[in-house]
């Protein structure tokens, strides 16, 4: 297991981020990776998930569950850091994902 310190003011550190990519109006699945150690089979997990290690309002049309956040179509904003928060007894195991969003690649007539 790796420990690492926190970047300075953040929830987590960005030499432990996992990394995915979404493409715009693509759907997109954000797991909380290599938490299933934590997760007990007859405990529902409270888990608790972050933008940028805030809480946020997510728009309507996005599902946030326990274990993973289900963008149905990816716009711009919606790239950057998501951190998944487990409570696991007395501690708390967190995981940060980087979305990259990039942008889809369109054919100009000129």
């Amino acid at each position: 297991m790796t420990v690492e310190e926190n970047d300075e003011g953040k929830c987590f550190s960005s030499k432990i981020r996992h990394l995915k990519k979404a493409e715009i109006t693509h759907s997109k699945m954000i797991t909380c990776p290599d938490i299933e150690d934590y997760l007990a089979p007859y405990k529902q997990p409270v888990m608790t998930w972050y933008k940028e290690c805030e809480r946020v309002e997510w728009r309507s049309s996005i599902s946030v569950n326990t274990t993973h956040i289900w963008i149905p179509e990816v716009e711009e904003g919606d790239g950057g850091n998501y951190t998944c928060e487990l409570q696991y007894g007395s501690r708390l195991v967190r995981r940060t994902t980087q979305l990259k969003v990039t942008g889809r690649t369109l054919w100009m007539d000129g």
